[in-house]
């Protein structure tokens, strides 16, 4: 009698434990979670602040070479452009002001980073407004100024900046990996109370997890590249275009930019259907990737328009050989659920820096030489500096 009533005692005592342990766990997963999340962003937050750090070292460097390059030629488009570039490193700092407005230390290095900027751009100002007013002798004859020791005061307050930034995101990774570890610790300690059960919950959290990651990597794949194509969008393309634009101003290469659209696709269209019409634009599409080198980018923009991005020229002339072997490649016949169609593509080229040295600039007079290669009968490719 006293066993049955020792055994009815344990097993509510048991499953309370169980329970409780159940619930311990929950409420530790969530804590846990909630402070990675939290971690995760305050990863990202530095990143960022990084990455903007870096932008303002390479925006003053280039203020500070547009300023150099007007003291010599004194044009005054070049010294529009000092002036822009000045605005740019006043709206980083902007930035940087938003972002750590909420860290003493680092708006305190922030604080002295912009007097010295602030000095050393004074000292330009005086200097660039000396060379416009009485010429380059007036300039050589002045005096030479602090501006070396005021740039290398410049280099190392950023740098400072940056080691903090980095010491910050390196504690803040640890962090996440500490709670990362806290979570496990605590799956285990309690998975004596209950194992399947906990063992259980664990695979219901993990399955979760990769859910949302999963969730997460496809919105981003959908953020950036066509339902239809698979191909980049017109936000993924801007943002390689950026990327290329910068690299070859740094390193002296040619980027070209081709528009092109499908002559023939609207009768495709209409005489097969729009089933058929979305299976000829993915066949296009697998056709240009092909034709292309891996580090190209190829996008559409909607409809039959498409854009290819060429990073890494040193020979214009290897924009014009891309050109005639996509119309080759568009060109041939095509099997459209078991019968044959036939479309063209027209082709218009520009070239960075000659047709322009922004995404917009590239885009708009590739798509003008396009309307030209169009109007002189269409399968064949125009430059921009021939359609102007």
């Amino acid at each position: 009698m006293s066993s049955r009533s020792d055994a009815r005692n344990v097993i509510p005592a048991g499953f309370l434990l169980s329970t409780f342990g159940i619930l311990a766990v929950g409420a530790l997963a969530y804590y846990v979670i909630s402070r990675a999340a939290e971690a995760e962003q305050l990863v990202l937050q530095s990143a960022v602040r990084i990455a903007t750090i870096e932008r303002l070292q390479q925006q003053m460097l280039d203020a500070e070479s547009t300023a150099r390059l007007f003291l010599v030629n004194g044009a005054p488009r070049v010294r529009d452009i000092y002036k822009k570039k000045v605005g740019l490193i006043e709206d980083q700092f902007q930035h940087l002001r938003e972002q750590v407005k909420d860290i003493g230390a680092v708006s305190q290095q922030l604080r002295e980073l912009e007097q010295l900027v602030t000095r050393r751009f004074a000292f330009l100002e005086a200097t660039v407004n000396l060379r416009g007013s009485d010429g380059l002798e007036a300039v050589r004859d002045g005096p030479i100024g602090p501006g070396i020791a005021q740039m290398e005061a410049v280099t190392t307050a950023i740098e400072q900046m940056k080691h903090a930034e980095r010491s910050v995101l390196a504690e803040r990774i640890a962090q996440r990996h500490r709670h990362t570890g806290l979570l496990e610790i605590g799956l285990f300690s309690v998975m004596a109370l209950g194992i399947a059960t906990i063992a259980i919950i664990f695979r219901y959290m993990d399955r979760l997890w990769k859910a949302r990651v999963a969730a997460e990597t496809n919105a981003t794949h959908l953020a950036h590249h066509d339902a239809l194509t698979g191909l980049p969008n017109r936000r993924l393309l801007d943002d390689r275009m950026a990327i290329s634009i910068a690299r070859a101003k740094r390193y002296g290469h040619t980027l070209a930019v081709l528009c092109l659209d499908l002559d023939g696709f609207k009768r495709v269209n209409d005489t097969f259907g729009h089933a058929a019409g979305d299976e000829l634009l993915r066949l296009v599409a697998s056709r240009l990737s092909a034709a292309l080198r891996a580090d190209d980018t190829i996008a559409r923009l909607g409809g039959d328009e498409f854009v290819v991005a060429l990073a890494h020229l040193t020979d214009d002339s290897y924009a014009t050989t891309v050109a005639e072997k996509i119309i080759g490649e568009v060109s041939a016949p095509y099997d459209l659920q078991g019968q044959r169609a036939a479309i063209g593509t027209s082709v218009g080229i520009a070239l960075y820096p000659r047709d322009g040295d922004t995404q917009e600039a590239l885009l708009r007079n590739a798509d003008r030489a396009l309307y030209s290669a169009k109007s002189a009968g269409k399968g064949r490719y125009a430059l921009a500096a021939a359609a102007s």
